[in-house]
């Protein structure tokens, strides 16, 4: 469905400072996710597309609170609606 967000490219930018290694270890996390989003979706147990929907609306609410927690999984979120 398209490209995943990238931190701070918000309407309302919150541009965080994350190192080399930050970045890559959110992306790693990410990407186990969608790892075992996909094999409980092969399953037949969960639907990844709905799991990323729940997940960006958990996103937005863990975002009221810690900006950066939201964001990061709001980009989570992202990766389950890439096709692959």
């Amino acid at each position: 469905m398209g490209e995943p967000t990238e931190l701070g490219k918000h309407e309302n930018e919150r541009p965080y400072n994350l190192t080399v290694a930050e970045r890559a270890l959110m992306d790693a996390q990410g990407k186990a996710l969608l790892v075992l989003v996909t094999a409980l979706q092969s399953r037949g147990l969960v639907d990844r597309i709905e799991f990323g929907k729940l997940l960006g609306m958990f996103a937005v609410l863990e975002a009221e609170n810690h900006n950066l927690q939201g964001d990061i999984l709001a980009y989570w979120a992202s990766l389950m609606q890439e096709t692959f």
